[in-house]
């Protein structure tokens, strides 16, 4: 039984759907959040959920079952030879640059947010690496009507991580080329489902030497998807996604460059 919002007197159930989800579906709840205040004082969100897409779903799981095994048995071949590893754990910026929903007046979007996180980098050779990436971030879903503030809100945790091939350029490899696949995990405080999206990931980075087994890094990766909303059988314009980590740390080499 889904919760429903009585809204100008109808009783509506808002769906949220993205082309990628693997989705596990997830009751709302009435707790008190830390945005509570603000709806208090304005129309409370409606329950939102997502219904899986058979086809993509097996696009999914077939890519999931193909990259992941040959990724996992590529780093364990690294590992087992002598070779350069990087371990950066990170503080990001979470950039969302679009607006999830921007039709009829109304526009909703991810707020900007810091999160934690860290990559894991293995290099096959001077300049050719694998790389695995991973950020938590607590960030807030805000509506708005013609642009007038936000009239709803509601907390998630979001996390974005990927798997992506390195190119190390220039004559010491300071200057980082990456790319890879990605993916986007959210999970809602109330009302809205969570669900797993794949995203396509291109980064550019770079790192400064500190010591012999230190130094600092940062980048930018970009997590491309798409988006849209269904309020019962009517969906919204499906919107191109790009959504900014803007990461820095500290690099460890143990055994030095």
């Amino acid at each position: 039984m889904h919760s429903t919002k009585a809204t100008q007197g109808r009783q509506t159930t808002w769906r949220q759907a993205t082309p990628t989800h693997e989705r596990t579906r997830r009751q709302g709840c009435d707790g008190p959040t830390r945005r509570q205040a603000r709806r208090e004082s304005s129309p409370r969100p409606a329950h939102l959920e997502s219904t899986p897409h058979p086809r993509r779903h097996r696009i999914l799981g077939a890519l999931s079952r193909a990259v992941l095994p040959a990724l996992l048995l590529g780093f364990a071949t690294v590992s087992a030879a002598e070779t350069r590893v990087d371990l950066v754990p990170s503080v990001a910026y979470f950039n969302p640059t679009a607006n999830v929903v921007d039709e009829g007046g109304i526009t909703a979007r991810f707020d900007n947010a810091v999160g934690l996180g860290g990559r894991l980098t293995i290099w096959l050779n001077d300049a050719i690496a694998l790389e695995g990436t991973g950020h938590f971030v607590r960030s807030s879903l805000d509506a708005g009507f013609l642009g007038d503030g936000t009239f709803g809100s509601i907390d998630l945790s979001l996390f974005y991580g990927s798997a992506q091939v390195v190119v190390g350029l220039g004559t010491e490899k300071r200057l980082l080329l990456h790319g890879g696949l990605g993916m986007q995990g959210s999970n809602y405080d109330e009302y809205i489902e969570g669900g797993n999206a794949l995203t396509g990931v291109l980064g550019l980075g770079g790192w400064a030497p500190l010591g012999e087994t230190v130094a600092l890094r940062s980048d930018l990766d970009a997590h491309f998807h798409t988006t849209w909303y269904e309020v019962g059988d009517v969906r919204s314009e499906e919107l191109s996604q790009v959504d900014l980590l803007l990461s820095i740390g500290l690099q460890f080499t143990p055994g030095g460059r």
